[in-house]
């Protein structure tokens, strides 16, 4: 039986980000044995380097989701978010192979 479009679409993505987790694990981990300081990259970090700048971004939020969404986006670690994002991408897969594939 041939599969959906958006399942194989949430499967790449899900190996995607789960591939991207992986690939910052061992950067952090060669730069730990290099430097013997753990690198902490966070999503605000990334959203720097990418010339993003998301505490703009969350100041048109409400005040509590302003506060929650900076509170995220400054503690939550990049290989934490890739690996969680890659787990609702299989998620949303699985869904799709039973909702709409059946």
């Amino acid at each position: 039986m041939k599969r959906s479009t958006p399942y194989t679409l949430f499967k790449t993505l899900g190996l995607l980000a789960w591939t991207g987790c992986i690939l910052l694990l061992g950067y952090q981990a060669a730069a730990w044995g290099l430097t013997a300081q753990w690198p902490s990259l966070t999503l605000m970090d990334v959203g720097s380097r990418l010339g993003l700048d998301l505490l703009t971004l969350i100041r048109s939020l409400p005040l509590e989701f302003a506060i929650k969404g900076a509170y995220v986006l400054i503690t939550t670690q990049l290989s934490v978010a890739l690996w969680w994002a890659g787990a609702a991408f299989f998620v949303l897969a699985f869904l799709c192979a039973v909702i709409v594939d059946r």
